[in-house]
């Protein structure tokens, strides 16, 4: 069965300012198997979904054309549509679309991973994605970042989303942090019971040469995990 919430965002989404359906904007349910297909995508995945998706959903290319003309479907990237505007989308789906945006094994990494774990909020207009390859175009409001060190058992999906596991995650904030924060998100993800010490050390072993691997020892050697957790930035401040 579909989500209601789904169903309630998607019929939203042609209803202009909120009034009355017209019809220059029929419902999405209206259509047959391949609406209730492309409905099914938007339940798994934030209401986004890619064209190759919608292709292998049914939809020829040049109907998802005709269907952003007239609003029934929307580009939030290149090839990334959605059921609502992009200014409507969660923060997840906006998350999502970022990564199908990227390509086949890109996943939510970095700053945004860690929020999606809950162990720090980010608060940045750009979304991080890692993709595990040399060159990889770029996107507007997403920082790519391309690594030929991810691997399979340094990725998860959480809340359907694919993304970095909590010990790859800590090693990238290592990059693009000052210490303390990565400090702070390692003593969040100890509260969690999210931290594994021995998955740290497996990292280390097999990427000595991380960016990151340098401030990630240095915290293990000098920072007694779990014993400065804060609850917020400003607590932190004070």
């Amino acid at each position: 069965m579909l989500d209601d919430a789904v169903v309630s965002a998607a019929r939203s989404s042609f209803t202009p300012g909120g009034g009355r359906e017209t019809t220059k904007w029929p419902s999405v349910l209206d259509n047959g198997p391949v609406d209730r297909a492309i409905l099914g995508l938007a339940t798994a995945q934030h209401l986004v979904f890619s064209l190759a998706q919608l292709v292998e959903a049914g939809l020829a290319a040049s109907s998802v054309r005709s269907r952003v003309a007239v609003s029934r479907l929307h580009r939030v990237y290149r090839a990334v549509y959605s059921l609502v505007p992009p200014d409507l989308l969660t923060r997840e789906g906006r998350w999502m679309a970022a990564v199908l945006a990227c390509g086949p094994g890109a996943v939510l990494s970095h700053r945004d991973a860690a929020d999606l774990h809950g162990l720090r909020c980010s608060e940045r207009a750009k979304i991080d994605v890692t993709v595990p390859r040399r060159s990889a175009p770029a996107h507007r409001g997403i920082d790519v970042h391309r690594s030929t060190l991810l691997t399979p058992r340094d990725v998860t999906t959480l809340d359907g989303i694919p993304c970095t596991t909590v010990t790859r995650t800590m090693f990238d904030l290592a990059t693009t942090l000052r210490r303390r924060p990565v400090e702070r998100a390692f003593d969040q993800a100890d509260a969690e019971r999210s931290l594994n010490l021995r998955k740290i050390d497996e990292h280390i072993a097999r990427h000595p040469t991380h960016p990151g691997t340098a401030t990630v020892k240095a915290i293990l050697a000098e920072h007694y995990i779990g014993s400065s957790l804060t609850a917020s930035e400003l607590e932190e401040a004070m």
